[in-house]
Protein backbone atom coordinates (compact mmCIF):
# COMPACT_ATOMS: atom_id res chain seq x y z
CA UNK A 1 0.00 0.00 0.00
CA UNK A 2 1.71 3.51 -1.42
CA UNK A 3 1.43 6.16 1.49
CA UNK A 4 0.14 9.29 0.71
CA UNK A 5 2.72 12.44 1.34
CA UNK A 6 0.26 15.08 -0.33
CA UNK A 7 -3.22 15.38 2.35
CA UNK A 8 -5.31 17.91 0.02
CA UNK A 9 -7.21 20.30 2.21
CA UNK A 10 -8.14 21.13 -1.29
CA UNK A 11 -9.93 17.35 -2.32
CA UNK A 12 -9.28 17.15 -6.23
CA UNK A 13 -12.60 16.34 -6.78
CA UNK A 14 -13.60 19.74 -6.13
CA UNK A 15 -10.96 21.89 -7.52
CA UNK A 16 -11.60 20.09 -10.99
CA UNK A 17 -14.32 21.56 -11.76
CA UNK A 18 -12.49 25.15 -12.42
CA UNK A 19 -10.53 22.94 -14.85
CA UNK A 20 -10.22 23.51 -18.40
CA UNK A 21 -11.74 21.25 -21.02
CA UNK A 22 -8.54 22.15 -22.90
CA UNK A 23 -5.42 21.84 -20.57
CA UNK A 24 -7.19 19.92 -17.52
CA UNK A 25 -5.34 22.47 -15.48
CA UNK A 26 -7.07 25.23 -13.49
CA UNK A 27 -5.53 28.73 -12.53
CA UNK A 28 -3.82 28.99 -9.29
CA UNK A 29 -3.33 32.70 -7.33
CA UNK A 30 -1.33 32.50 -4.39
CA UNK A 31 0.94 35.12 -3.11
CA UNK A 32 3.97 33.76 -1.47
CA UNK A 33 5.54 37.59 -0.80
CA UNK A 34 3.00 40.60 0.52
CA UNK A 35 2.14 43.09 -2.78
CA UNK A 36 2.53 40.40 -5.24
CA UNK A 37 0.30 37.89 -6.90
CA UNK A 38 1.46 34.79 -8.67
CA UNK A 39 -0.98 33.44 -11.18
CA UNK A 40 0.16 29.63 -12.86
CA UNK A 41 -1.83 26.84 -14.39
CA UNK A 42 -1.79 24.00 -12.69
CA UNK A 43 -3.20 20.14 -11.67
CA UNK A 44 -5.52 19.65 -9.10
CA UNK A 45 -2.70 17.28 -7.55
CA UNK A 46 -0.39 19.79 -7.47
CA UNK A 47 -2.14 22.60 -5.38
CA UNK A 48 -4.31 21.99 -2.51
CA UNK A 49 -2.32 20.08 -0.37
CA UNK A 50 0.38 20.26 2.46
CA UNK A 51 2.39 16.84 3.25
CA UNK A 52 1.35 14.42 5.76
CA UNK A 53 -0.40 17.40 7.14
CA UNK A 54 -3.42 15.21 9.37
CA UNK A 55 -0.46 12.24 9.84
CA UNK A 56 -0.45 10.97 13.26
CA UNK A 57 2.93 10.95 15.16
CA UNK A 58 5.05 8.19 16.79
CA UNK A 59 3.05 5.06 14.68
CA UNK A 60 3.96 2.90 11.63
CA UNK A 61 3.62 4.06 8.27
CA UNK A 62 0.23 2.63 6.93
CA UNK A 63 -1.55 3.77 10.43
CA UNK A 64 -0.15 7.09 10.92
CA UNK A 65 -2.05 7.88 7.59
CA UNK A 66 -5.86 6.63 9.13
CA UNK A 67 -7.25 9.65 8.86
CA UNK A 68 -6.07 10.96 5.71
CA UNK A 69 -6.77 7.40 4.05
CA UNK A 70 -9.70 6.34 6.52
CA UNK A 71 -11.76 9.16 7.54
CA UNK A 72 -11.32 11.93 4.57
CA UNK A 73 -11.46 9.51 1.87
CA UNK A 74 -14.06 8.25 2.98
CA UNK A 75 -16.09 11.23 2.83
CA UNK A 76 -14.70 12.73 -0.03
CA UNK A 77 -15.26 9.76 -1.85
CA UNK A 78 -19.05 9.89 -1.64
CA UNK A 79 -19.10 13.79 -1.98
CA UNK A 80 -17.17 13.47 -5.02
CA UNK A 81 -20.62 11.42 -6.11
CA UNK A 82 -23.18 14.32 -4.44
CA UNK A 83 -21.46 16.69 -6.30
CA UNK A 84 -21.78 14.85 -9.66
CA UNK A 85 -25.58 14.85 -8.65
CA UNK A 86 -25.46 18.62 -8.04
CA UNK A 87 -24.23 19.31 -11.24
CA UNK A 88 -25.86 16.84 -13.19
CA UNK A 89 -29.70 17.83 -12.50
CA UNK A 90 -28.95 20.27 -9.10
CA UNK A 91 -30.09 17.89 -6.94
CA UNK A 92 -29.05 14.77 -4.61
CA UNK A 93 -30.30 11.66 -3.22
CA UNK A 94 -30.64 11.90 0.75
CA UNK A 95 -28.14 9.31 1.38
CA UNK A 96 -25.44 12.00 -0.77
CA UNK A 97 -27.11 14.38 1.27
CA UNK A 98 -25.65 12.88 4.30
CA UNK A 99 -22.06 12.68 2.87
CA UNK A 100 -22.17 16.63 1.14
CA UNK A 101 -22.99 18.05 4.45
CA UNK A 102 -20.14 15.99 5.74
CA UNK A 103 -17.99 17.30 3.32
CA UNK A 104 -18.97 20.85 3.73
CA UNK A 105 -18.43 20.53 7.06
CA UNK A 106 -14.45 19.47 6.55
CA UNK A 107 -14.32 21.83 3.90
CA UNK A 108 -14.75 24.51 7.02
CA UNK A 109 -12.14 22.88 9.72
CA UNK A 110 -9.30 20.80 7.82
CA UNK A 111 -7.75 23.78 6.40
CA UNK A 112 -4.05 23.96 7.44
CA UNK A 113 -4.64 26.95 9.73
CA UNK A 114 -7.77 25.40 11.08
CA UNK A 115 -5.40 22.43 12.29
CA UNK A 116 -2.82 24.05 13.07
CA UNK A 117 -5.31 26.20 15.42
CA UNK A 118 -6.67 23.40 17.31
CA UNK A 119 -3.61 22.05 18.00
CA UNK A 120 -2.52 24.55 19.45
CA UNK A 121 -5.64 25.01 21.64
CA UNK A 122 -5.43 21.30 22.73
CA UNK A 123 -2.05 21.12 23.54
CA UNK A 124 -2.30 23.94 25.69
CA UNK A 125 -5.44 22.31 26.91
CA UNK A 126 -3.26 19.21 28.01
CA UNK A 127 -0.16 21.10 29.26
CA UNK A 128 -3.03 22.57 31.74
CA UNK A 129 -2.91 18.81 33.06
CA UNK A 130 -0.22 18.84 34.41
CA UNK A 131 -0.42 21.13 37.32
CA UNK A 132 -3.90 19.24 37.69
CA UNK A 133 -2.01 16.30 38.29
CA UNK A 134 0.75 17.87 40.54
CA UNK A 135 -2.23 18.90 42.91
CA UNK A 136 -3.76 15.33 42.94
CA UNK A 137 -0.06 14.14 43.04
CA UNK A 138 0.39 15.88 46.46
CA UNK A 139 -2.73 14.67 48.08
CA UNK A 140 -1.47 13.01 51.06
CA UNK A 141 -4.38 10.06 50.36
CA UNK A 142 -2.17 9.96 46.69
CA UNK A 143 1.31 10.58 48.52
CA UNK A 144 2.54 6.72 47.71
CA UNK A 145 1.51 7.13 44.18
CA UNK A 146 3.43 10.27 43.22
CA UNK A 147 5.51 8.36 40.50
CA UNK A 148 2.33 6.65 38.47
CA UNK A 149 0.66 10.24 38.04
CA UNK A 150 3.58 11.99 36.88
CA UNK A 151 4.21 9.21 34.72
CA UNK A 152 0.11 9.83 33.17
CA UNK A 153 0.97 13.61 33.07
CA UNK A 154 3.95 13.03 30.78
CA UNK A 155 1.84 10.36 28.34
CA UNK A 156 -0.95 13.36 27.89
CA UNK A 157 1.64 15.89 27.21
CA UNK A 158 3.45 13.73 24.89
CA UNK A 159 -0.20 11.79 22.99
CA UNK A 160 -1.59 15.50 22.66
CA UNK A 161 -0.44 16.02 18.41
CA UNK A 162 -2.58 12.50 18.04
CA UNK A 163 -5.16 13.38 20.37
CA UNK A 164 -5.90 17.10 19.31
CA UNK A 165 -5.72 15.76 15.13
CA UNK A 166 -8.49 12.84 16.28
CA UNK A 167 -10.08 16.27 18.30
CA UNK A 168 -10.73 17.57 14.86
CA UNK A 169 -11.62 14.56 13.45
CA UNK A 170 -14.25 14.00 16.05
CA UNK A 171 -15.95 18.01 15.41
CA UNK A 172 -16.05 17.16 11.97
CA UNK A 173 -18.08 13.96 12.92
CA UNK A 174 -20.04 15.58 15.29
CA UNK A 175 -23.51 13.83 14.71
CA UNK A 176 -25.17 17.13 16.36
CA UNK A 177 -23.27 19.56 13.99
CA UNK A 178 -24.06 17.31 10.78
CA UNK A 179 -28.04 16.85 12.06
CA UNK A 180 -28.01 20.44 12.20
CA UNK A 181 -26.93 21.46 8.76
CA UNK A 182 -28.70 18.58 7.48
CA UNK A 183 -31.88 19.92 8.50
CA UNK A 184 -30.88 23.51 6.21
CA UNK A 185 -32.88 24.85 3.01
CA UNK A 186 -30.86 24.38 -0.07
CA UNK A 187 -30.43 25.14 -3.75
CA UNK A 188 -27.93 25.07 -6.43
CA UNK A 189 -28.08 27.87 -8.68
CA UNK A 190 -26.66 28.93 -12.02
CA UNK A 191 -24.78 32.30 -12.11
CA UNK A 192 -24.26 32.11 -16.21
CA UNK A 193 -25.83 35.33 -16.47
CA UNK A 194 -23.16 37.55 -14.25
CA UNK A 195 -19.73 38.54 -16.61
CA UNK A 196 -17.58 36.85 -14.18
CA UNK A 197 -17.15 33.65 -13.28
CA UNK A 198 -17.15 32.33 -9.33
CA UNK A 199 -13.77 31.45 -8.03
CA UNK A 200 -12.96 29.17 -4.49
CA UNK A 201 -9.86 29.49 -2.40
CA UNK A 202 -8.80 27.39 1.24
CA UNK A 203 -11.44 29.44 2.42
CA UNK A 204 -14.32 27.64 -0.20
CA UNK A 205 -17.32 28.58 2.17
CA UNK A 206 -19.21 31.77 3.15
CA UNK A 207 -20.55 31.10 6.08
CA UNK A 208 -22.27 33.43 8.18
CA UNK A 209 -24.04 33.94 11.45
CA UNK A 210 -27.00 36.48 12.50
CA UNK A 211 -25.63 39.20 14.41
CA UNK A 212 -27.70 37.56 17.28
CA UNK A 213 -26.00 33.87 16.52
CA UNK A 214 -29.83 32.56 15.97
CA UNK A 215 -29.33 31.50 12.26
CA UNK A 216 -26.76 30.41 9.73
CA UNK A 217 -26.38 30.49 6.47
CA UNK A 218 -23.88 29.63 3.45
CA UNK A 219 -22.64 29.77 0.42
CA UNK A 220 -20.19 27.49 -1.61
CA UNK A 221 -19.10 27.49 -4.86
CA UNK A 222 -18.87 24.58 -6.41
CA UNK A 223 -17.71 25.38 -10.08
CA UNK A 224 -17.38 28.55 -11.74
CA UNK A 225 -20.66 28.80 -12.83
CA UNK A 226 -22.76 26.54 -9.95
CA UNK A 227 -22.96 27.92 -6.13
CA UNK A 228 -24.66 25.75 -3.54
CA UNK A 229 -26.87 27.64 -0.78
CA UNK A 230 -27.91 26.18 2.49
CA UNK A 231 -29.65 28.30 5.47
CA UNK A 232 -31.75 27.49 8.12
CA UNK A 233 -34.07 30.32 6.66
CA UNK A 234 -35.77 29.60 2.97
CA UNK A 235 -36.55 33.21 2.45
CA UNK A 236 -32.21 33.49 2.33
CA UNK A 237 -32.34 31.12 -0.10
CA UNK A 238 -35.17 32.65 -2.34
CA UNK A 239 -33.62 36.27 -2.13
CA UNK A 240 -30.00 34.80 -3.74
CA UNK A 241 -32.20 33.14 -6.66
CA UNK A 242 -34.11 36.60 -7.32
CA UNK A 243 -30.63 38.24 -6.49
CA UNK A 244 -28.85 40.20 -9.73
CA UNK A 245 -26.26 37.33 -10.17
CA UNK A 246 -23.20 39.74 -10.95
CA UNK A 247 -23.56 41.42 -7.79
CA UNK A 248 -24.23 37.93 -5.98
CA UNK A 249 -21.15 36.38 -7.31
CA UNK A 250 -18.82 39.54 -6.71
CA UNK A 251 -20.76 39.06 -3.36
CA UNK A 252 -19.16 35.95 -2.87
CA UNK A 253 -15.96 36.25 -4.36
CA UNK A 254 -15.07 38.94 -2.71
CA UNK A 255 -15.63 36.69 0.47
CA UNK A 256 -14.10 33.57 -0.91
CA UNK A 257 -10.67 35.41 -2.26
CA UNK A 258 -11.04 38.23 0.49
CA UNK A 259 -10.45 35.23 3.45
CA UNK A 260 -7.84 33.33 1.37
CA UNK A 261 -5.34 32.14 2.95
CA UNK A 262 -2.51 30.58 0.24
CA UNK A 263 -4.67 30.11 -3.01
CA UNK A 264 -7.09 30.94 -4.95
CA UNK A 265 -8.76 29.14 -7.91
CA UNK A 266 -10.51 30.25 -11.05
CA UNK A 267 -10.80 28.19 -14.66
CA UNK A 268 -8.91 31.17 -16.43
CA UNK A 269 -6.55 34.00 -15.41
CA UNK A 270 -9.04 36.94 -16.68
CA UNK A 271 -10.10 38.38 -12.53
CA UNK A 272 -5.70 39.00 -11.67
CA UNK A 273 -6.90 42.25 -11.27
CA UNK A 274 -9.62 41.26 -8.63
CA UNK A 275 -7.52 38.53 -6.91
CA UNK A 276 -4.68 40.83 -6.11
CA UNK A 277 -6.91 43.73 -4.92
CA UNK A 278 -9.00 41.17 -2.53
CA UNK A 279 -6.83 38.14 -1.37
CA UNK A 280 -6.75 38.03 2.02
CA UNK A 281 -7.74 41.28 2.38
CA UNK A 282 -10.95 40.95 4.36
CA UNK A 283 -10.51 37.83 7.28
CA UNK A 284 -13.69 37.39 8.61
CA UNK A 285 -13.95 35.13 11.72
CA UNK A 286 -13.80 31.20 10.50
CA UNK A 287 -15.60 28.89 11.56
CA UNK A 288 -13.17 26.85 13.59
CA UNK A 289 -12.17 30.12 15.01
CA UNK A 290 -15.96 30.66 16.17
CA UNK A 291 -15.79 26.54 17.94
CA UNK A 292 -12.34 28.02 19.87
CA UNK A 293 -13.57 31.48 21.26
CA UNK A 294 -16.27 29.33 22.97
CA UNK A 295 -13.91 26.73 24.36
CA UNK A 296 -11.52 29.25 25.64
CA UNK A 297 -13.84 30.58 27.19
CA UNK A 298 -14.86 27.07 28.96
CA UNK A 299 -11.61 26.21 29.43
CA UNK A 300 -12.01 26.70 33.06
CA UNK A 301 -14.34 25.00 33.40
CA UNK A 302 -12.92 22.41 31.69
CA UNK A 303 -9.46 21.91 33.87
CA UNK A 304 -12.32 22.04 36.65
CA UNK A 305 -13.85 19.09 35.55
CA UNK A 306 -10.69 17.53 34.50
CA UNK A 307 -9.51 18.04 38.06
CA UNK A 308 -12.41 16.82 39.88
CA UNK A 309 -12.69 13.00 37.48
CA UNK A 310 -8.74 12.57 38.00
CA UNK A 311 -9.19 12.59 41.52
CA UNK A 312 -12.34 10.21 41.46
CA UNK A 313 -10.50 7.95 38.73
CA UNK A 314 -7.36 8.04 41.33
CA UNK A 315 -9.52 7.14 44.53
CA UNK A 316 -11.31 4.61 42.83
CA UNK A 317 -7.41 3.14 41.50
CA UNK A 318 -6.94 2.64 45.45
Amino acid sequence: MSIPKKHHFLPEFYQRRWCSSEDKKLQRYSRPIEKKIVSERRFPSETGFEPFLYSLANLPAEEAQEIEQTFFKGIDDRAATALDQLHRSQTMTKDMGVYWWKFVITLMTRMPSDVRKYREFRRRLSESVVPILEEVKNLPEFANRASEIEGAGGAVVQDQTNSSTRGLVDLMSNEKLNSFLRQFHWRVISTDDAPHELLTSDRPVDFQLTPSGSRARIRLPIGPRLLFLGSENLREIEADVRSNKNQLTREVNAVVVGNAEQYVIGRTDTQSSFVASKMGRMRTESFVDMLLKGLNKATPAIEDGMRRALTEQAKLRE
